[in-house]
């Protein structure tokens, strides 16, 4: 008997009035938003996976652009796979918020584009039902415009006399061609251009109104690899540019080898170190090395013609009994050109330890 009053006691004791158990069930029933919603992924839509772009000029930049919705209620994210030769990506948006849309652009490389009229642009995304998207882009890349010769190459010399390539510029289709300007590939050369109008200086084989373009070297050109394209403007409809690829190099008037010396120090007194330097004229008048000098205490320099006017030896010869220390210096080279008129040769110690000067 006394079990069963303490087992009623303990149930008294975990029992909820009434009203409370009726305020928690109807708190549960009355704010169901209240309880986390299950958030949907994020769903790619693309209306529109191919773009033709139809017959596009050479030299242009012809752009194609896909739309790309998120649909769900997540965050899209997408990346571009590397695009095939012909094509460059432009823009592509990594995320596109819930129901916002964004863009990938491509565009054709005429130039590269060979004999491909058509590409495919891989697209990855983090849609469950659409990781990944193929987008087309079509394009008849042709040439308008023709350029005779179709390019130009240099071999110059620098300080030697000017002198260029000519080219005529004609539209295929007989479009009233009109050259607008010449864009230059260098500072150094100069470009003009003319409508060539008389039967004798006109090519018969190129049709429509023809175009003389000039290229011409300056002597002052600077030495080293000539590289780029001459673009011509003109008011071609489907092509308006032209390009006339440019070669070639700029060597210097003289050329010293090597380009630097390093002295060993003469281990005793009275011993005599040795160098020779090969100096050569590329031009083709004859010049001279008038005077060898040096800012190092018993330097000798002896010029030896090789080849006169163009070739010389130049031998270096170094007391060790010199006084004073020195660790680098010049040999410099008098030249009777009224452009360059010195040469300069640097001169190091072997370790850049000092040696008597």
């Amino acid at each position: 008997m006394v079990r069963q009053d303490r087992y009623r006691s303990d149930i008294a004791m975990f029992r909820l009035p009434a009203p409370v158990v009726f305020f928690a069930l109807a708190s549960c029933l009355a704010f169901p938003g209240e309880l986390p919603a299950a958030q949907e992924p994020a769903r790619a839509v693309v209306s529109q996976t191919v773009k033709d772009l139809g017959i596009v000029g050479l030299g242009t930049d012809p752009e194609a652009a896909f739309t790309i919705e998120n649909r769900g209620t997540s965050a899209l994210e997408i990346s571009v796979a590397p695009v095939a030769t012909g094509l460059r990506v432009v823009q592509a948006d990594r995320t596109i918020a819930p129901s916002a849309s964004g863009d990938v652009r491509v565009a054709v490389d005429t130039f590269r584009a060979g004999v491909t009229t058509e590409w495919k642009v891989e697209v990855t995304t983090n849609d469950p039902g659409t990781p990944a998207i193929e987008l087309t882009v079509k394009a008849d890349v042709r040439n308008f415009l023709t350029v005779a010769p179709p390019s130009a190459r240099f071999n110059f010399v620098q300080y030697g006399p000017e002198g260029g390539t000519s080219h005529i510029v004609s539209a295929q289709d007989e479009t009233p061609l009109e050259v607008l300007g010449v864009d230059a590939p260098a500072d150094f050369i100069k470009v003009a251009w003319r409508e060539l109008k008389t039967p004798a200086e006109r090519d018969a084989d190129l049709p429509g109104r023809q175009w003389r373009i000039d290229l011409t070297i300056k002597g002052d050109a600077a030495v080293g690899p000539i590289e780029g394209y001459a673009i011509v403007r003109t008011n071609h409809p489907r092509q308006p540019r032209a390009f006339l690829p440019v070669t070639g190099f700029v060597r210097p008037l003289f050329a010293v080898t090597p380009a630097s010396i390093t002295l060993s120090a003469p281990p005793e007194p009275g011993d005599t170190a040795f160098r020779t330097l090969v100096v050569k004229n590329f031009g083709e008048p004859p010049l001279e090395i008038t005077k060898a000098s040096s800012d190092i205490a018993g330097l000798r320099a002896t010029i030896v013609p090789v080849d006169a006017g163009h070739t010389w030896r130049v031998e270096l010869r170094r007391d060790a009994a010199a006084a004073g220390t020195w660790t680098s210096g010049t040999l410099r080279l008098a030249t009777n050109h009224p452009k360059v008129k010195e040469l300069t040769v640097p001169l190091q110690l072997a370790g850049g330890a000092e040696s008597p000067r």
